[in-house]
């Protein structure tokens, strides 16, 4: 599908609002294509083009992985948070996108249903890459575990 950054009539003079969120989810809907930008590049500043760089850059790194996609939750149709994973053994990307006007919860299991193939009880290290880069722990601030259920909240 791709993403569009134009502020004319055939972009819906939509600019550069929003575009990185519209490429993560481009990407998780299994876009190999990656990134597939339309429109006027020039409305990218320079945090656009290292945000772009650090992204093909996990692309890179994740290729393998990336080729194996899963519809993991959620109905968009439906207006609920949705989503895929990728996982190849113990490593994966996980997309998630909350299309609503207030925050909220994703409930999903951390094993077999994403293709997570992790121990029962084992240590995850589980990283968000975006909207920031952080670890994503439990609410107490311990690590997620193989086969826990993982509650966590989404922003619009």
């Amino acid at each position: 599908m791709g993403v569009w950054l134009a502020d004319n009539r055939w972009g819906n003079f939509m600019g550069s609002e929003r575009w990185r969120e519209a490429l993560i989810m481009d990407l998780g809907r299994g876009n190999l294509l990656f990134p597939q930008l339309w429109g006027d590049l020039s409305l990218l500043d320079d945090r656009d083009v290292e945000f772009l760089a650090s992204m093909q850059a996990l692309v890179k790194k994740n290729e393998l992985i990336l080729l194996a996609r899963r519809r993991a939750f959620g109905d968009p149709w439906k207006n609920e948070v949705y989503g895929w994973a990728y996982f190849k053994g113990g490593r994966g990307l996980l997309f998630a996108n909350n299309i609503h006007f207030a925050s909220r919860k994703l409930v999903m299991d951390l094993g077999p249903a994403l293709g997570l193939e992790a121990k029962p009880g084992s240590a995850l290290d589980v990283v968000s890459h975006f909207p920031e880069r952080r670890r994503v722990t439990r609410e107490d601030g311990s690590a997620f575990l193989g086969g826990d259920r993982a509650e966590l909240w989404l922003r619009p």
